[in-house]
């Protein structure tokens, strides 16, 4: 748990700058990249009405701010106060009811087949440990449910010193002079800074849950 709180406590560092950029991305609407291929999924997927959807790491609020848009009863949980409270704030300003809660991600407390969707955008990567979170994850879903997540290879360097990648820091632009040395030194003792994804997600996936 003290890993999981200095990460939470990193990222209420970075919660006014994430602010400022998920705004940006909202005022793209689905012209985001990441909002087309969340909406695009979504809009495939045989959903009943008023469908339920968790948001795993909601940081500033992107994906419950998108999905309660779109007709979806939305909560979102995150281990950071800082991004719960700007969570709220643009929430509040769009005038959506999003359910919002102190959680950790591995361990989410919710009982089991209780959403149709399950969502989480660069947050798998900082976790301890991937395996438990797959696997109540995959608790949380209802029968024919939906688990959408967006990540990358951020630290695989450490790993393999050759693995070219746009580097982390430059798609973000409003870092406010936080120190992100301490998200490095954080990713050093992360499993997947280590592991080739999605290929490490899907071996987990796979001894949790045949896929088809």
């Amino acid at each position: 748990m003290q890993q999981l709180n200095a990460i939470a406590d990193y990222w209420s560092l970075r919660s006014h700058g994430y602010r400022l950029e998920i705004e940006d991305e909202l005022n793209k609407n689905e012209d985001s990249f990441f909002a087309h291929e969340l909406l695009s999924r979504v809009k495939k997927h045989n959903f009943s009405l008023a469908p339920s959807a968790l948001d795993f790491g909601c940081g500033p609020g992107f994906f419950s701010i998108l999905l309660a848009q779109n007709g979806f009863k939305v909560t979102a949980i995150d281990l950071s106060d800082g991004m719960l409270q700007q969570a709220k704030e643009l929430c509040q300003k769009r005038k959506l009811n999003v359910n919002l809660l102190k959680a950790d991600v591995q361990n989410p407390p919710f009982a089991p087949e209780s959403f149709d969707l399950i969502v989480s955008r660069n947050v798998f990567w900082d976790l301890p440990d991937l395996t438990v979170a797959y696997k109540n994850a995959l608790k949380l879903l209802k029968k024919s449910g939906l688990l959408i997540i967006f990540d990358g290879n951020h630290y695989y360097y450490y790993q393999d010193p050759d693995y070219k990648m746009e580097s982390w820091y430059d798609t973000h632009s409003h870092l406010e002079n936080v120190d992100v040395s301490i998200i490095d030194d954080i990713a050093k003792n992360l499993p997947a800074s280590f592991k080739l994804r999605p290929e490490y997600d899907l071996q987990i996936l796979n001894t949790l849950k045949p896929i088809s």
